[in-house]
């Protein structure tokens, strides 16, 4: 009796840990029903057969910093991400994170970073802006600013730049980084002027012109005002002055811009501006086609036929 040979492939029981629920997520090897059921009640088990996919585009700004109190740097803005184009699937409940920003100091310390936004599937956050520097600035989304002693603080790399160094020499402070360019040091425009937030950057996903992630400015030891570091375009907030009661100024909300160093004098005139909150806001690249569930209350508009949400508070949306 003449024996066959037949070769079959052999399912591998190493299993590879999914990736999530999406659809170009994997779980290949051998799974139990119930390993299969924690993973579903946990929302990580690969949705099978979901072709129906499409494009949207996205802008993701994270939280401003808060500028650092007493003679402090300016906050470094929130990190701001622009994708032209990333794939999505219907019938998939996705979570929209939008950072807060850092609150506001009222003593010599150093701002209060921001909070990362995120848009769930997208693989990169927006990091919150980096305080700004009573002692040393803080790393960020953009760079905090330093106080008269120091630098300032590095920015992430595609999402926003570093703060303005201080001047020892005349006891300014730098401005905290923006989108669009890195805080200006101290004694830059005048010996004793403290150093400009950096500027932020326009975009117009929801139709309009709109300028994000702005630096805030550094706070001074003068008595004039006219001292101050100014706020970055884009939501940045000014600094404080040696006067009683001219405190540092906060980042405009939902633009992520950093928030003003406080000044040198007594009273209120020591505390920081709070950071500005973040925003995301979802394009919808396909004509005529809408959520069908939403949560977090975005705001809704229609841009040459195409549906835009924008989210200035965390929540979630479904297609």
């Amino acid at each position: 009796m003449s024996t066959k040979h037949f070769t079959a492939n052999v399912i591998s029981a190493s299993k590879v840990v999914p990736g999530g629920k999406f659809q170009d997520s994997a779980a290949s090897g051998v799974w139990s029903l119930e390993e299969q059921l924690d993973l579903k009640r946990g929302d990580n088990w690969p949705i099978t057969g979901n072709s129906s996919a499409f494009n949207i585009q996205l802008l993701i700004v994270a939280g401003g910093a808060a500028g650092a109190g007493d003679k402090g740097g300016g906050g470094g803005a929130g990190g701001m991400l622009e994708v032209n184009s990333h794939s999505i699937s219907r019938n998939i409940e996705y979570t929209v994170t939008v950072g807060g920003g850092g609150a506001q100091v009222t003593n010599h310390s150093n701002g209060n970073n921001g909070s990362n936004s995120t848009f769930e599937c997208y693989g990169t956050a927006a990091v919150g802006g980096g305080g700004g520097g009573a002692t040393a600035a803080q790393v960020g989304g953009s760079g905090g600013g330093g106080d008269r002693n120091t630098g300032g603080a590095c920015g992430t790399s595609g999402q926003g730049n570093a703060g303005g160094a201080g001047n020892n020499n005349y006891e300014t402070t730098g401005g905290g980084g923006g989108k669009g360019s890195v805080g200006e040091a101290g004694s830059t425009d005048d010996n004793f002027f403290a150093g400009d937030g950096g500027a932020g950057k326009a975009n117009n996903i929801t139709g309009s012109c709109v300028t994000y992630a702005g630096g805030g400015g550094g706070g001074t030891v003068e008595s004039c005002i006219c001292n101050v570091g100014a706020g970055g375009s884009g939501g940045g907030g000014r600094g404080g002055s040696d006067s009683s009661g001219v405190s540092g100024v906060a980042g405009t909300a939902n633009t992520g811009g950093g928030g003003g160093g406080g000044g040198g004098g007594a009273g209120g005139a020591r505390t920081s501006g709070a950071g500005g909150s973040g925003i995301v806001i979802l394009k919808v690249l396909e004509d005529c086609l809408a959520a069908a569930a939403t949560t977090g209350n975005p705001t809704v508009a229609t841009v040459s036929n195409r549906k835009v949400y924008s989210f200035t508070g965390s929540g979630s949306i479904t297609f």
